[in-house]
This record gives C-alpha cells, structure tokens and sequence, in this order.
C-alpha cells in the first residue's frame, strides 16, 4: 500500500491479495467547511477547536487566586467540548473539577461526579475503568471536613462520601 501524489489530486493504491490487479481510490481535492473543520479539530486539537483552551488557560491563571472562578472555567471549558463533539476530551477534565472541588473543600460533589462517572462505566461495560474510578471515590475519604464527629471514635469522614462508596462497591460487585 502507498500514497501517491499525481498532480493536486492524491489518490490511494492498494493492492490485493488475492488477484494482481490493483485498486485505486482517489480522495477529493476539495472539501466541505464542515470537513476542513473537523480536520483542523483533529489536527490542532480539540481544546483549541472549540475555545476550551483559552478557558482552560485562564483556569490555569485563576486558580490559585481564586478555585471559585477556576473551577467555573474548567466547567465552561467541558461543556464547550462536550457541545463540539468531544466527551472524551470533556470527560478528561473530570479530575480537574474533582481536584478543585476538593481544594473548596466540597466533598460530596466531587463524590457525586465520580459516582456518576463510575455508573457511566458500568454502562458501558467498562469495569476496569469502574474500577478505577472507585478507587478515586474511596480516596475522597480522607480527613474529615470540620464538624464531623462520629459516636465518640474521633473523628468520620463524610457521610455521603461513605454512602456513596457503598454503593459504589455494591454495585461493582453486582455487576462482575
């Protein structure tokens, strides 16, 4: 198989295994808006693509002034990629969110936005993933936020971030 380059056209040759003829595909010399921007997006990268980039640039500057602000760029950034067509790409900045979730020290959302992303891997029959990501959700159990006191044995971790750990493993075990 080779790429050649007759003229402005480029074409595709490829030969067959099971006859000497050969085959020739030409590819068009030109394309649709649409198409030159999904290649751009492929070739310069989804971030940039779609705006997230600068979103996340500017994330980057606020966030250790202020995480509120950061925290809502990041989120802004995701959307805007999960709009263009890139969940995956969106789905990648989930760790960032968590992390500033818990640096405003919000445990239960960042438990919640693991548990919905590990729910999103048990439907899409990726336990390893699930996996993973329980791990994550145990890590969220860590010290204590002020104010929580179990029976008397010192100090307890949030009570849905344990609820919510439960569950996660229930289902985990559910579903192997």
């Amino acid at each position: 198989m080779a790429w050649t380059e007759p003229g402005r056209r480029r074409a595709y040759r490829a030969r067959s295994t099971s006859s000497s003829r050969r085959r020739t595909w030409t590819l068009p010399s030109k394309s649709s808006t649409r198409e030159r921007y999904l290649a751009g997006a492929v070739l310069a990268g989804p971030a940039s693509a779609t705006g997230a980039q600068e979103q996340l640039a500017a994330a980057d500057e606020a966030e250790p002034q202020d995480p509120e602000a950061a925290l809502g760029l990041v989120r802004a950034a995701q959307a805007a990629l999960d709009k263009a067509g890139f969940p995956a790409h969106a789905y990648v900045l989930d760790d960032r969110v968590v992390a500033l979730l818990l640096r405003l020290e919000r445990r239960p959302e960042a438990a919640r936005l693991l548990l919905d992303r590990l729910w999103s891997r048990i439907a899409a029959d990726q336990p390893d993933d699930a996996a993973m990501t329980l791990r994550a959700l145990e890590g969220l159990d860590g010290p204590p936020e002020e104010g929580d006191t179990d029976s008397g044995d010192g100090p307890a971790g949030n009570p849905f971030v344990q609820a919510a750990i439960r569950n996660a493993r229930r289902a985990l075990v559910v579903r192997l």
